[in-house]
């Protein structure tokens, strides 16, 4: 049985996550074309399947908020890594995030971040695999 806690947690929790993933990521991309652009090439600096991948996350978040001490607990943890997995590769550009810069002369920057999304990604496969022991044990 899910207690109506469970229910409200997970609604703030979504609703904290919708904010943090999605709104700033997209808002922030817009910003910083308006007023930026001429200046950099921010194009390319969030992705724009990002708001999307975000929202995503938030549910599956949010749902594992609500779901925890039940079956498919261990099945929302699964999902939850592989999505922040995947928020964090597209966030950091695959490791690599190459700037432009056109005023007053003509410069790429590209700052390597292989290491430092390898390193965030240790806690999050740490995560996959308690998923997977509780999905297994739950069986």
């Amino acid at each position: 049985m899910i207690s109506k806690r469970r229910i409200i947690a997970g609604i703030i929790t979504f609703i904290v996550l919708l904010i943090l993933l999605s709104y700033i990521p997209l808002r922030l991309k817009e910003v910083l074309i308006n007023y930026l652009d001429k200046y950099l090439s921010i194009s390319q600096f969030i992705s724009s399947i990002l708001p999307i991948i975000g929202v995503i996350l938030a549910v599956s978040i949010a749902l594992s908020v609500v779901l925890k001490k039940t079956k498919a607990y261990g099945l929302t943890i699964i999902i939850s890594s592989i999505l922040w997995i995947l928020y964090i590769y597209v966030a950091l550009n695959g490791g690599q995030i190459y700037l432009t810069i056109n005023y007053p002369y003509y410069f790429i920057i590209i700052i390597d971040f292989k290491f430092l999304m390898f390193m965030i990604f240790i806690p999050i496969l740490l995560d996959l695999i308690k998923g997977i022991i509780i999905a297994l044990k739950r069986k």
